[in-house]
C-alpha cells in the first residue's frame, strides 16, 4: 500500500497548489472592465392586435404619443478594479434606435443603495454621469421610449474609460461566458486529485484495517505458544 500513499500525498499536494492559484489570480484580477445588459424590455401596447386596440389613445404628461416601451438596462462593474469618476474621458451613453423619442431615463435600483447614476436624455441617448464604481457595483436605469411604428427599438453603447478598451453589450437572455480552457482544466485536475484522494483514503483504511487484523492474528499465535510452553512445563 505504500503506492497509494504516495499517490495520497501527490493529489493532496496539487490540490493545494490549485486551490491557491485559483484563489491568487481570482485576488489580482488587475483588469477595468464595465458591461450594460438589457434585463428587460415591455410595450404597453402590442400593435400586432386588432380590434378594440387599434382605438386606443395614450398619453404622456398630457401629449398624446403613439405608443411607449419600457427598457431597463443594467451597468456592472464586471472587472477587479474600481472604476473613479475621474477616469471618465467620455461618460457611458446608450443610444437607442427605432424610436421616436427618448421620453424619460431613472435610476430603478443600485447595488450598493443609492449609487448617484443620474441619467440624462440627450436626444436619442442617456448619458450616465461618471460615477465610482468599485467591483461588482451596478446600477439600472429605466428608460421610457416611443418606438417607431413595427419596430424594436435596438441600443449601442459608447463611452471613454482608462484601461477600459470597449464597454460590451448584452441583450435579454445572453448566454453566460464560455468557461475557458484553463477554467476547465483547473477543475478536471481538481477532481482528479480529490478522487485520487479519496481512494487513498480508502486504501489506507484497509490498509490499517489489514494491518490491525494480522496483528491480532500475531498475538493470537503468540498466546498459543505460550500456553503450550505454560503446560509443558507444569505436565514435567
Amino acid at each position: 500500500m505504500r503506492f497509494w500513499t504516495i499517490v495520497s500525498g501527490i493529489a493532496a499536494v496539487v490540490a493545494i497548489l490549485l486551490t491557491g492559484y485559483v484563489f491568487y489570480r481570482q485576488q489580482s484580477d488587475q483588469s477595468k472592465r464595465v458591461e450594460v445588459q438589457m434585463v428587460a424590455r415591455s410595450r404597453l401596447v402590442d400593435s400586432s392586435l386588432s380590434g378594440s386596440v387599434k382605438d386606443i389613445e395614450l398619453q404622456y404628461k398630457g401629449r398624446q404619443i403613439a405608443n411607449y416601451d419600457l427598457l431597463q438596462l443594467r451597468v456592472t462593474n464586471v472587472g477587479g478594479q474600481p472604476i473613479r469618476s475621474a477616469d471618465y474621458e467620455a461618460p457611458i451613453t446608450i443610444h437607442i434606435e427605432n424610436v421616436g423619442e427618448v421620453l424619460s431615463a431613472d435610476e430603478s435600483s443600485s447595488d450598493p443603495p443609492n449609487l448617484p447614476a443620474n441619467p440624462k436624455v440627450n436626444g436619442n441617448s442617456v448619458e450616465i454621469a461618471p460615477i465610482l464604481l468599485n467591483p461588482t457595483d451596478a446600477f439600472t436605469v429605466s428608460v421610457g421610449v416611443v418606438p417607431k411604428p413595427d419596430t424594436t427599438p435596438t441600443v449601442s453603447v459608447s463611452g471613454r474609460i482608462v484601461g477600459v478598451k470597449t464597454i460590451p453589450y448584452k441583450e435579454t437572455g445572453t448566454e453566460a461566458k464560455a468557461t475557458s480552457p484553463f477554467e476547465w482544466t483547473t477543475v478536471v485536475l481538481g477532481m482528479i486529485a480529490i478522487v485520487f484522494s479519496l481512494y487513498s483514503v480508502y486504501a489506507t483504511g484497509i490498509s490499517m484495517l489489514n494491518s490491525m487484523l494480522n496483528t491480532t492474528r500475531e498475538l493470537a499465535r503468540t498466546r498459543e505458544r505460550w500456553s503450550e510452553l505454560f503446560n509443558k512445563k507444569r505436565n514435567q
